[in-house]
């Protein structure tokens, strides 16, 4: 029943063999979820109505989580992109796309390969990082009025970068929580 919810494959590689798939605490609480609800965690599950902070990974990406901190080594990969130079100095370029675990469509994949020529060049507290971006619409102030909650479906999925979202010009944009977002980037890359 699990499984079925889930789309019988692995959420970061994609096997599909149901022998290998096992339930994953999307946070990493797992033990801690554990000992809070017992032995009935399917129970649990089933009566949540199978939240997403719960997702299939197979053995090698659980284990793989587990031992390096929280990432899977098959996102590490995606993560890091490689090294660019920016004004004469060589810098990391990283995928914001993969680490906040974007899905991409067909239509996607043929524009980033005409689209990478653009860039984002952020520096936080020293680190500079840079980021390949479809669009750059400058930099707006944002009235903090007009800030939302995030809905429950997104603060409760893997992608738990989104502190608050703000409507822009006919669209709902996520502003992402910064902290956050640089620390997993530097763990991803190490």
């Amino acid at each position: 029943m699990v499984l079925n919810t889930r789309g019988w494959k692995c959420n970061c590689c994609g096997e599909t063999e149901p022998l290998f798939l096992e339930l994953d605490h999307v946070n990493g609480d797992g033990g801690e979820h554990r000992r809070t609800v017992g032995t009935n965690l399917m129970v649990w599950i089933i009566k949540n109505k199978f939240p997403t902070t719960i997702q299939l990974l197979c053995s090698n990406c659980n284990k793989g989580r587990f031992i390096n901190g929280g990432v899977c080594p098959h996102r590490k990969k995606e993560v890091l992109k490689g090294v660019v130079n920016v004004h004469g100095e060589i810098q990391i370029c990283v995928s914001l796309k993969h680490l906040i675990g974007l899905e991409e469509h067909d239509k996607d994949k043929e524009k980033e390969q005409k689209l990478n020529d653009r860039m984002m060049v952020v520096n936080k507290d020293g680190d500079v990082w840079v980021f390949p971006v479809k669009e750059i619409h400058g930099i707006h102030h944002v009235h903090p009025d007009l800030f939302q909650n995030v809905p429950v479906t997104i603060s409760k999925s893997k992608s738990t970068f989104t502190k608050e979202i703000f409507k822009w010009e006919d669209k709902h944009v996520a502003l992402l929580d910064d902290e956050l977002l640089f620390y997993s980037l530097k763990r991803s890359i190490q």
